[in-house]
C-alpha cells in the first residue's frame, strides 16, 4: 500500500473533524500527520485503510491502484495471507455435496464447474461471506459464495 492518512481521508470524502471522530484520533494530531510535522506508525495507516476497507468506505482498487490481477492477488495476500496460484482447485459440485454445512468464498475457472477456494466458513456466515466478497471484489463476477442451498 503506498496511501498515507491525508491520501485516505480524502479518498473517503471526510473532512478533517468528521475523520477524527471517526477514529477517534485526536484532530491536532491528524492535522500534525496531514501536514508532515509527525508521522503515525505504519501500522495505524494500515489498520485505518483496513478499518475503511472493512466500512466499505473505500475500495480496493481505491488503496491499490494497480491492474485487476495484482489488486486480488494484494487483497487475497492481506486478508487471507495468500495468492491465486497458491489456493487449491475445487470441482464445485464435488465440494458442495461434500460439504453440507459449509459455504465457501472462491474464485470461478473460465469451465463454470471448478473454481480456487479462497475460505470457507459454517453456512450460518454466507451472508457475512457475501457481504466481505462485495467489499472486497466489488464488480468482479469471478468471485463467488457457494454453498449447498
Amino acid at each position: 500500500m503506498n496511501k498515507n492518512v491525508k491520501e485516505l481521508r480524502e479518498l473517503t470524502g471526510l473532512s478533517q473533524s468528521q475523520f477524527s471522530k471517526e477514529f477517534n484520533i485526536p484532530i491536532r494530531t491528524l492535522q500534525k500527520w496531514e501536514s508532515g510535522d509527525r508521522k503515525p506508525s505504519e501500522y495505524i495507516v494500515e489498520l485505518v485503510c483496513e478499518s475503511l476497507l472493512y466500512r466499505g468506505l473505500l475500495e480496493p482498487c481505491d488503496v491499490f491502484g494497480k491492474e485487476n490481477n495484482d489488486m486480488i492477488n494484494e487483497t487475497l495476500k492481506t486478508y487471507f495471507g495468500t495468492t491465486v496460484e497458491e489456493l487449491n482447485t475445487i470441482d464445485i459440485k464435488e465440494w458442495t455435496a461434500s460439504h453440507p454445512n459449509r459455504c465457501a468464498l472462491v474464485i470461478l475457472n473460465d469451465d463454470g464447474k471448478t473454481a480456487k477456494i479462497v475460505v470457507q466458513t459454517a453456512l450460518k456466515g454466507k451472508s457475512a461471506m457475501e457481504q466481505r466478497k462485495n467489499l472486497m471484489f466489488p464488480d468482479n463476477d469471478k468471485f463467488a459464495v457457494i454453498s449447498q442451498s
